[in-house]
């Protein structure tokens, strides 16, 4: 299991005014331009203290 990391406080005072409830909604899946990415980035956010990953639904053909 990797390590959890802190957020740099700078980042989370952007993330806190831009969603202040906390939930950050995901853009349509279906048009998204980064999956090449987003394995790494997946992991990154399951990294910071306190997240959660969650999928509203899976994409076509499954889990990638």
């Amino acid at each position: 299991m990797m390590p959890r990391a802190k957020v740099p406080k700078h980042i989370a005072e952007a993330i806190e005014r831009a969603w202040p409830d906390g939930v950050v909604e995901m853009i349509d899946l279906d048009e998204a331009p980064f999956w090449d990415t987003y394995p790494a980035l997946k992991a990154r956010l399951l990294r910071i203290s306190g997240s959660d990953l969650v999928y509203e639904r899976e994409p076509e053909g499954g889990p990638r």
